[in-house]
């Protein structure tokens, strides 16, 4: 009797030292930061609480109630809007105790509740009907259908599908276009195949410094003001650990410029930018490059050997027409194209 008194008050004080980390607990952010998940507990005798969330990837994670080494709830999401119209759901516990588990999206305001009565082994939960694929969003642009094409199996025609376009994504038109224009090419002169496109910037990377509170807040996974525009872009966030800089990288190949006015207005941030580190191309200096601009619907690649073993090509495309190879290279236009360093430029 006095072993299990003493295993009593033991777990009595391991719930009270930790209760305060639980009542303060945050929700489990899955999704990139598109759903939020709650537990709430309550044992036979009376004592109650938050899950603490842990999480494992962007899709999943667990809660534990007592302690961090006894795990008792893993959740798993999948988003299945593409393929059959809803957000999946899917929970499993390790616990008899009494468990209300709450799944909310943010875009729309919906929640999905799951509650297991005490005394009861935590049932499996399966819920493939969460209708919230078609809610508008509260926050950035575009369109869901448009960020769930992007990114595609190209990148390279992607982006010049996306400069050559001037939208926030690019259509899929362009970038079937571009991606049949480059195949056509390149058959025609197997030479250019080692040209590649060459962009002056990341194309999925922005950078950032923010305040030292806000530091402090995202370095602890307290900063929410994020949380619906990185999910609604699919935002991957890195926040360095010595200084209040950090990097957000972008799923698909977007609008860089345009996406960074939607980052813009967080509460925090003193500076956002492009990473003009670029991308590198093997092998090394003097490099091959492809870059285009966009004349009305007539596109014009260029394909220019800085090394200049390879003379400069200028390919001419019309709509609905294969490529045709120019006579000669028109200066003027591959200049504005390596205006912005090998990038595309337009009037």
């Amino acid at each position: 009797m006095a072993w299990n008194r003493r295993l009593r008050l033991s777990m009595t004080g391991l719930v009270l030292a930790s209760l305060a980390a639980r009542a303060q607990a945050a929700p489990l952010v899955l999704q990139n930061g598109r759903l939020e998940v709650r537990a709430r507990w309550q044992s036979p005798e009376g004592t109650s609480g938050l899950g603490v969330p842990v999480a494992l990837t962007r899709d999943s994670g667990t809660f534990w109630f007592y302690g961090p080494d006894n795990v008792e709830l893993v959740v798993k999401t999948i988003d299945a809007c593409q393929q059959f119209g809803n957000l999946w759901i899917f929970a499993a516990g390790l616990t008899n105790v009494a468990v209300h588990l709450e799944v909310t999206d943010t875009w729309s305001g919906r929640s999905r509740v799951y509650d297991n009565p005490a005394g009861r082994a935590f049932q499996p939960i399966q819920d493939t009907g969460f209708d919230v694929c078609g809610v508008t969003h509260g926050c950035g642009q575009g369109t869901v259908e448009q960020l769930q094409s992007t990114p595609r199996a190209d990148e390279e025609a992607e982006q010049l599908a996306l400069l050559l376009g001037g939208d926030l994504i690019a259509s899929n038109a362009d970038y079937a276009r571009v991606r049949a224009d480059l195949a056509t090419i390149r058959a025609a002169r197997p030479v250019l195949a080692d040209f590649h496109f060459l962009p002056n910037h990341s194309p999925h990377d922005l950078l950032f410094t923010v305040d030292a509170d806000t530091w402090l807040q995202m370095k602890a996974g307290q900063y929410h003001a994020w949380d619906c525009v990185n999910a609604w872009y699919g935002v991957r966030t890195e926040v360095f650990s010595q200084f209040p800089v950090g990097a957000l990288e972008l799923r698909g190949v977007v609008d860089l410029e345009r996406v960074m006015v939607d980052f813009r207005s967080l509460p925090g941030l003193k500076s956002l930018e492009l990473d003009a580190g670029g991308i590198g191309i093997d092998p090394p200096p003097p490099l091959r490059v492809v870059c285009a601009i966009a004349r009305g619907d007539v596109y014009h690649y260029f394909f220019d050997d800085t090394g200049r073993s390879v003379p400069q090509a200028q390919w001419l495309s019309r709509p609905g027409a294969a490529p045709e190879e120019q006579a000669s290279v028109d200066q003027t236009l591959l200049h504005l194209c390596e205006g912005t360093y090998l990038g595309l430029a337009s009037n």
